[in-house]
């Protein structure tokens, strides 16, 4: 079921962008809070961007998913390779589902980062973010009853942080 929603999106993401927009399309792959090892689709026009991943984490325990969409807002700075401002803020939703023997938890995240881009190529980059991310839904189902010891303790407001790269066609 994971799969076929990834495929999909992925698929519905593609066909939707203008693929004759040159350098308005990047391909990312990146790690962080809460979006996990992800690999993603950035679609920019002017100082703005719109951006979807698709998150896990490896782990033959549990399996972790995380979806996130994002806006981001370029400004200040000069770069010497783009046109797009190298600075940025990032608002953006999360969801992150995480399945272990014991639990299904499912979260809702609203984020707010700031970050930078450093160009490498014309195509090529790095970016790196911070900031907070806000929780708005918390579902727990136990599946099993869990032995020692359950300590539930809830962070509804977390710091998020992040680095990935791109790939702008």
């Amino acid at each position: 079921m994971t799969r076929l929603f990834i495929l999909c999106v992925a698929a519905i993401s593609i066909t939707c962008i203008n693929t004759s927009a040159q350098g308005r399309i990047a391909l990312t792959a990146g790690l962080g809070v809460p979006e996990l090892l992800n690999a993603g689709l950035r679609y920019g026009k002017g100082q703005s961007q719109f951006a979807l991943t698709v998150g896990t984490i490896p782990s033959q325990e549990e399996e972790s998913l995380s979806l996130s969409g994002d806006f981001y807002r370029h400004f200040g700075g000069k770069a010497k390779l783009t046109e797009r401002k190298p600075w940025f803020v990032k608002l953006g939703l999360n969801y992150l589902k995480s399945e272990s023997p014991f639990l299904i938890e499912k979260y809702g995240y609203l984020n707010f980062s700031i970050g930078r881009e450093f160009n490498l190529t014309e195509h090529l980059g790095v970016q790196f973010h911070g900031g907070t991310i806000f929780q708005f839904h918390e579902s727990v189902i136990e599946k099993q009853p869990s032995y020692g010891f359950d300590i539930d303790i809830s962070f509804p407001v977390l710091p998020c942080l992040g680095i990935a790269t791109f790939y702008k066609f």
